[in-house]
């Protein structure tokens, strides 16, 4: 006698920024083959603002599942996956699919399971998924399913080195966020009018990290300043200083 089981389920995602496409993977491996017709449903998917969808697409690695006629409920976060071929014992099935965050934070729903209806009116019981515990873009828990968060400048200040008309003026700006930027991220600094410094891509600016580069884009007309962060990226909760020149 086997009783049917689940030795892997994780869960995790590829995001935790809010209001944005947010993919979902999901391990799976049975102690048991379980046949074509068998349906393996991720329950407690709660939050996601994508709308419910009989015919939701999912892409499984081996290829044997799919969510035609079962698919996704959104009230209740309710993924329902059938087989299209008969599994094998032991082998990891990967599961990806999408699903849209919600504009505003949230925690990660505390009740994600799977259960499974196989042959023979057989069961797997429901059982907890699990997730990776680390931080993702410094995050805590941010591979946690739907642990979203919105992101927001905790402190975001600027300051002029002097009012005098006609002279260089050092801005000084300081810029915390409670998330790292990656690679290519960009922060845009607009409504600073008035100045005589004329249209660059190669505004020298001094930050106290090189995250942000040596050099930004400015547009006189707009006041914009548009920095680009560097390949290491930037932590979350650090603060980081931009002093740049311009002519009043």
């Amino acid at each position: 006698m086997v009783v049917p089981d689940f030795s892997t389920k994780s869960i995790q995602q590829s995001t935790p920024i809010s209001g944005v496409a947010n993919t979902f993977t999901v391990t799976l491996t049975a102690n048991f083959a379980l046949l074509p017709g068998s349906t393996v449903t991720i329950l407690g998917l709660t939050g996601s603002t994508t709308a419910d969808d009989p015919a939701f697409t999912v892409t499984s690695v081996p290829d044997v599942m799919f969510a035609d006629s079962g698919g996704w409920t959104k009230t209740a976060g309710n993924l329902v996956l059938i087989l299209d071929t008969a599994t094998t014992v032991s082998v990891d099935y990967v599961v990806t699919f999408l699903l849209d965050n919600p504009a505003s934070t949230q925690s990660s729903p505390t009740s994600v399971s799977v259960v499974a209806a196989i042959q023979d009116s057989g069961v797997i019981a429901s059982a907890a998924m699990t997730s990776p515990t680390t931080a993702l873009y410094g995050v805590a828990n941010g591979f946690k399913p739907l642990e979203v968060l919105v992101p927001v400048f905790s402190t975001k200040s600027i300051q002029q080195s002097t009012p005098m008309a006609g002279l260089p003026n050092t801005m000084t700006m300081t810029l915390t966020a409670n998330l790292a930027l990656l690679s290519r991220s960009t922060l845009t600094i607009s409504g600073l009018i008035g100045s005589q410094t004329v249209n660059t891509s190669t505004l020298a600016v001094t930050p106290t990290s090189s995250v942000l580069g040596a050099f930004g884009s400015w547009f006189q007309d707009s006041g914009t300043l548009i920095l680009t962060v560097a390949a290491e990226g930037t932590t979350h909760a650090v603060d980081y200083e931009v002093n740049y020149l311009r002519t009043l």
